[in-house]
């Protein structure tokens, strides 16, 4: 007979995933042990839902935008929500409140649950229009001297949009531009 003791050894496997593990042994002549089981039921890898992100505007403005995330409150196990206007370790903040964006730009948004899975969202605001269209070229049919008929004055634009125009005299009241206006 086979000493046990002397025949006694081990064998190990690596979990890395849920599941029932089932052992047995056989020996020489066929004989087949019972079988032995182990559940392995506490692997997470499963990341929180990635974090939703609102906007108070995605069409063109001239104002701040507003950027509001909501994170997974469902799953119970987020330990950190963040956000990076970087995207780098070291530039990470705990999202507490909207954030607003005075230009255009790029934010980053994170959610880790207890066991460090990250689920990730990025955002990137960019109707954001700030620019000025470009100052007027006055023209007039005067080369400078005195006259007493009228004179013809007149701006030309550059090729950028633009939606509106007025003038002024001496710059007090603004009004719109009519071009079948005499003043």
């Amino acid at each position: 007979a086979v000493d046990p003791v002397e025949s006694y050894f081990e064998y190990n496997l690596t979990a890395d995933e849920n599941g029932i593990f089932f052992f047995r042994s056989i020996d020489k002549v066929g004989n087949i042990s019972e079988t032995a089981q182990y559940e392995v039921d506490n692997i997470d890898k499963i990341a929180p839902e990635a974090p939703i992100v609102e906007v108070n505007s995605k069409s063109v403005t001239n104002q701040p935008v507003k950027l509001d995330a909501f994170f997974d409150t469902i799953s119970g196990d987020v330990v950190s929500n963040q956000y990076s206007y970087t995207g780098n370790a070291d530039d990470r903040h705990d999202y507490t409140e909207s954030l607003v964006f005075y230009e255009n730009g790029k934010v980053y948004f994170r959610s880790t649950d207890d066991v460090g899975n990250t689920s990730y969202r990025e955002y990137t605001v960019d109707n954001i229009d700030t620019t000025a269209p470009a100052a007027p070229v006055v023209k007039n049919n005067n080369d400078g001297r005195i006259t007493d008929e009228a004179i013809f004055v007149g701006a030309e634009f550059g090729k950028r949009e633009i939606e509106k125009i007025e003038y002024t005299i001496e710059g007090i009241t603004w009004a719109d531009f009519d071009p079948e206006q005499a003043i």
